[in-house]
């Protein structure tokens, strides 16, 4: 059965992702990096040009391509992925769902080590660990009905 990894920007999807699937053999996928890569262009300036609407839409449509053509991946989303009912529904009948409930400190200590803030458009409005606290109140229940959960 795929894996799909979930939760907060800066969590640890992608570095726990690769770890994971390297230990167990298994093909890794960052939904963020495939949409990069099919069309040429951060995922900043894929919102600046097409909008978040067409963002979250192309990244659904990746998380669905993933899931229905795999077997045994494990598969890395965008922190906003796991934040509608439909989206979690699907994933959840599609793959074994982890959230990555990662400390907010940490991740500020991760996000502020090497400026990743600039590659991650939702994190530049206002201060990070405010931000982190906004977003995590927002996506909490959509997280909280993965299958497992990481701490």
């Amino acid at each position: 059965m795929n894996t799909l990894l979930v939760g907060l920007p800066g969590s640890g999807k992608s570095t726990l992702g690769k770890q994971w699937a390297d230990e167990q053999n298994r093909p890794f996928f960052d939904v963020d990096t495939l949409i990069e890569q099919a069309f040429r262009c951060s995922i900043p300036q894929f919102v600046d040009q097409f909008g978040w609407e067409a963002f979250r839409t192309e990244e659904f449509k990746t998380v669905k391509q993933l899931l229905t053509s795999n077997q045994n991946a494990i598969v890395a989303a965008g922190g906003g992925f796991f934040t509608t009912q439909e989206k979690v529904d699907f994933a959840k009948a599609h793959a074994h769902c982890i959230f990555l409930n990662t400390p907010i400190h940490t991740i500020v200590e991760r996000l502020s080590k090497n400026n990743e803030t600039v590659n991650r458009p939702l994190l530049n409005a206002q201060p990070l660990e405010e931000r982190l606290i906004e977003l995590l109140n927002e996506r909490l229940p959509f997280y909280l009905q993965a299958h497992a959960q990481q701490d």
